[in-house]
């Protein structure tokens, strides 16, 4: 089989898996890497609520949330409160 690739650029995973891999990196992805990006999703939004316990502050952006979303189809309470 002949290679799908005439050079392989710098850095790239192209070929580390077999000749026929379509996944590349996608390979390094496991359950535990998974729940360890999860975690810092969450990490995050407890860091961002922290921020916005200032009432002034969580009422502006509720405001500007109603604005530019008034169906509140967009992540609604995940970061602010209802």
């Amino acid at each position: 089989m002949a290679k799908r690739w005439a050079q392989r650029p710098d850095g790239s995973t192209w070929g580390d898996w077999g000749e026929d891999d379509e996944l590349g990196r996608i390979n390094l992805l496991t359950p535990q890497k998974v729940l360890e990006g999860a975690r810092e999703v969450q990490l995050a939004h407890y860091w961002y609520r922290a921020k916005v316990a200032d009432r002034a502050l969580a009422a502006s952006l509720r405001a500007a949330k109603a604005e530019l979303d008034p169906a509140a189809i967009l992540n609604p309470g995940v970061l602010l409160d209802p």
